[in-house]
């Protein structure tokens, strides 16, 4: 039985734009264009989602099954029909494309499509290719509606009143009455349910949250304290602006990213696809407020239903070669004779001094984006041009039994004289003029794209949604685009790859370094981090102890090398691949006895993979934690009491993870030096000198002791006096000691609970 009664507890706000362009820079098809421009117009609900390939075999589609209510424009006689969309996943294939249709299942709304054509038809189906369709207006074919509050919006607008004012709206347009195939019922709508802004029944208020700057798609957790927050039941939720097919209406995170919830302190993760915004929390009892600050964004990280993506080595020069299109097939414009290589060379240029390594050489007949193995930059020379996006990113992946790798990329731009509309484009290097586009700051946003990131809400940035004309952003931003850039590429060069003959990804030699770029001044949340912010007597101290295996000394002690030659920084070292801890935790000055920084976390009791809150702190030579003014002791905020396990993280040594969940009440002692057993798993401590150790020679720190951390030591064997993450005796001198360490334990592998 497909549903008659439909209830969407999301909320939305209107996000309007005066620009012409926006949404992975689409031509803002007005809704009279819309409507006029595409054969059928349907109202339903989302219900299935198959990927399958293309009639050819080149490309992956999905074909998405739609629950028809109504037909505003086209006959439909059936209550199902098919949208067939770009990309999707088929076994160890993978195929991504922006911008695109995105929907998910559940979700219902108003569909503007066009007839499919043979490419993209799904054979397979038991719906006929007569009621199988394609979007061509990309995500603004799609107007979602938001039942609860009974509007419908689109990636510019809100429509209020969806079976009053929407509905008119649509039949004056297309000058026809809509046929009803299927009825649903509008429920807890604004008129029966309106939600209530600081409402009687309490008063909730936020103090702060931490960290104020993060990113989307990295599992960032925000730790937000306040008065009457109530606890998580019946309505309460958290809302963030979105950055994706909706950009800037709110929407509810998913119940799963709500970490904990108490009268006092909230925490979520942070979800895929967000932007900057203000958190929007509502309490159970319909309360609903607005932080005063926002939650800066800085990059979100592209995921695919929580699949992450790397980039690989594909051209034997640490990342990825285009081609220029020859081609001039149906009438189109050979890219490679064209103003526009001239511009989009200048944007490779661009991207390459900020780390991404991508390239340009050589020509190719090819005009279609397929997994060919060659990349092709190309105009839309087919039958079928661009319609409303300035510029498409297709990217192919394969997994060979690690990660998903990208193996390929495309990257296809409308022709001046393409489609419904007449671009004005500015291949020069001088700024555009009014009314014109400018064709290098829209090859950069495609190609950080292709870098797997996706919108930004930030108007600076490279990645930010909207483009208009008359305006260029060449450059991207060193605390937000790069700031992503460096993220991505960090983790892409932890992973090994595992597909054909592909190499670890490299920077490419024109890259200036991130210092260079300006991203020491970048902005960092300070204010609410649990590593720093005073929590007054109340506090929880916990007493915990830790030995280094290549630190210990035989009179019990660890060698404190890197404190006597003042090589410990005086920041915490866990910013970077693959801790990513972002606090501003640092020490005014040495205490006695420093040996070095340790992250502690604490975890959920239930699921040890999930971090709860996490602290960078000191130890001493005696292996004693402390916290950054020297004080034996680590503190946390009252609100963490409770069983959590703890987790003891070091840049050399292996991570290690408590036996057992952990009662936190203040004083609180746990020892992983006195027994084996205190470390969770088989043998994750090491006996010497009749203590019990962490083992030595993890220096990727990704929980397994190998080869890798070999050539880290390898390539940098023989340095004096540096503070660096191979050091293994903890000395600050890198030589033959290092290497016997770590060849002691190669092949130790540590707790499969700590995922790098």
């Amino acid at each position: 039985m497909y549903p008659s009664k439909l209830i969407f507890m999301f909320l939305s706000i209107l996000c309007i734009t005066g620009n012409v362009y926006g949404n992975c820079l689409l031509i803002n098809q007005t809704l009279d264009q819309r409507v006029n421009n595409n054969s059928h117009i349907i109202e339903g609900q989302i219900i299935d989602q198959i990927s399958f390939w293309s009639n050819d075999n080149s490309n992956i589609l999905t074909a998405n099954r739609i629950f028809v209510y109504k037909s505003f424009k086209g006959n439909v006689s059936q209550d199902e029909i098919v949208l067939i969309t770009e990309g999707g996943t088929i076994g160890d294939k993978m195929q991504l494309v922006q911008p695109t249709l995105n929907s998910n299942i559940g979700e219902v709304g108003l569909f503007f499509l066009k007839k499919a054509n043979n490419r993209f038809v799904y054979s397979e189906s038991d719906i006929d290719s007569a009621n199988q369709f394609v979007s061509a207006e990309e995500s603004l074919g799609f107007i979602k509606y938001n039942l609860r509050e009974n509007t419908a919006f689109d990636s510019h607008n809100m429509y209020e009143k969806i079976n009053e004012n929407f509905y008119d709206k649509i039949t004056s347009i297309s000058n026809n009455s809509y046929t009803e195939l299927n009825t649903f019922e509008f429920v807890n709508n604004k008129e029966t349910d309106q939600i209530n802004y600081k409402g009687t029944t309490s008063n909730p208020e936020v103090y702060c949250f931490f960290p104020q700057y993060a990113s989307s798609g990295s599992e960032t957790m925000i730790s937000l304290d306040g008065t009457d927050l109530g606890t998580f039941v019946g309505n309460a939720s958290i809302s963030l602006k979105s950055a994706s097919s909706n950009v800037g209406q709110y929407f509810m995170i998913p119940a799963e990213n709500i970490v904990s919830w108490t009268n006092e302190n909230i925490q979520f993760i942070i979800p895929e696809k967000v932007g900057t915004c203000k958190i929007r929390i509502t309490t159970s009892d319909n309360n609903t407020i607005d932080t005063d600050e926002d939650l800066f964004i800085t990059f979100a990280r592209s995921k695919t239903q929580g699949i992450l993506t790397y980039l690989v080595d594909c051209n034997d020069q640490g990342g990825y070669t285009f081609k220029a299109s020859t081609s001039i097939a149906n009438g189109g414009v050979n890219f490679s004779t064209s103003d526009a290589f001239d511009a989009f060379e200048r944007a490779i240029s661009v991207v390459r001094e900020n780390g991404l390594n991508f390239n340009i050489g050589g020509t190719t007949p090819i005009n279609i984006n397929e997994d060919d193995d060659v990349n092709v930059v190309m105009f839309d020379n087919d039958a079928n041009p661009l319609s409303s996006a300035l510029g498409k990113m297709y990217r192919q992946f394969s997994n060979c039994g690690g990660e998903w790798e990208m193996v390929g990329v495309d990257v296809r731009f409308k022709r001046a004289s393409s489609g419904p509309d007449v671009i004005n484009w500015n291949y020069t290097e001088s700024n555009p003029q009014n009314g014109q586009l400018d064709f290098q700051s829209i090859a950069t946003h495609e190609l950080l794209h292709g870098a797997q990131l996706k919108h930004s809400l930030n108007p600076d940035d490279v990645l930010y949604y909207v483009f208009s004309t008359g305006e260029q952003r060449r450059n991207p931003i060193a605390c937000t685009d790069v700031s992503g850039l460096k993220y991505v590429i960090e983790q892409s060069q932890a992973i090994t790859p595992m597909c054909g003959l592909q190499q670890r990804y490299e920077y490419p030699p024109e890259f200036i370094g991130y210092n260079n770029l300006g991203m020491n001044a970048c902005a960092h949340s300070e204010e609410c981090d649990p590593s720093t912010y005073d929590v007054g007597n109340d506090s929880i101290t916990i007493n915990v102890v830790i030995l280094f295996e290549g630190l210990l000394n035989d009179d019990g002690k660890m060698n404190n090398g890197l404190a006597e030659n003042e090589l410990v920084p005086d920041e915490q070292p866990f910013f970077t691949a693959p801790f990513y801890f972002n606090s501003q935790s640092r020490m005014n000055e040495y205490p006695s006895g420093l040996i070095d920084w340790v992250l502690i976390e604490l975890r959920d009791r239930f699921d040890p993979t999930n971090i709860i809150t996490q602290k960078a702190v000191l130890v001493n030579e005696d292996g004693q934690l402390m916290d950054v003014d020297g004080t034996i002791g680590v503190k946390f905020h009252p609100s963490y009491e409770g069983d959590y396990f703890i987790a003891v993280r070091h840049k050399t040594h292996l991570d290690i993870l408590s036996a057992d969940y952990i009662t936190l009440t203040n004083g609180t002692s746990y020892d992983f030096t006195d027994s084996m057993d205190k470390a969770m798993g088989n043998q994750q401590l090491q006996e010497k000198y009749g203590k019990y150790t962490m083992f030595t020679g993890d220096f990727d720190c990704n929980g397994i002791i190998n080869v890798n951390d070999y050539n880290k030591w390898r390539v940098n064997s023989a340095l004096i006096n540096q503070y660096v993450g191979w050091d293994a005796d903890g000395n600050g001198v890198i030589n033959v000691v290092d290497y016997n360490l770590w060849k002691k334990n190669s092949s130790k592998i540590g707790n499969s609970f700590i995922v790098n």
